[in-house]
């Protein structure tokens, strides 16, 4: 385990299942959160039940007009300095066969599953920005599966 004292992580779906195993997981090392979800009022008890400083931001990620509003808000945190790292990570939806199969790097198999994130961090930062911090680490791909045992 590692400390994460001093560092805010935005951890999506975290309103149940994996996403709040994850923040919780991030808690337990000393991260401040900013979670979201889609259900306001479980996303809310989450974060009461996790104490501390931490901010609830809800978001449903099926909802276009809503990530538009919820990556800025993390570009901004970003660009002042608020949070050091974005990770982008969510359960791949799998068609019979695990990712490993398919051909290219892990960025060109998650990338149909992040194109909404993708697109809205492309619109606030610009393509060449995103390609920079995702080259230097700044941004990360970070399917769940890959997650696992990181914390």
């Amino acid at each position: 385990m590692f400390d994460l004292t001093g560092m805010t992580a935005l951890v999506t779906g975290a309103s149940g299942g994996i996403g709040s195993a994850i923040a919780r997981a991030l808690a337990a090392q000393g991260a401040r959160l900013a979670v979201s979800g889609s259900n306001i009022a479980k996303l809310e008890a989450f974060r009461d039940s996790l104490g501390g400083d931490h901010v609830a931001l809800p978001c449903d990620l099926s909802d276009g007009a809503a990530v538009d509003a919820l990556v800025p808000a993390a570009v901004e945190a970003l660009e002042k300095g608020s949070i050091e790292r974005i990770i982008l990570s969510r359960p791949a939806m799998e068609a019979g066969e695990s990712l490993g199969y398919l051909p290219g790097a892990m960025e060109d198999k998650m990338a149909p599953y992040l194109r909404p994130l993708f697109d809205a961090l492309g619109d606030r930062l610009g393509g060449k920005k995103v390609r920079q911090y995702m080259d230097d680490g700044t941004i990360e791909i970070a399917p769940v599966g890959f997650m696992r045992g990181r914390t």
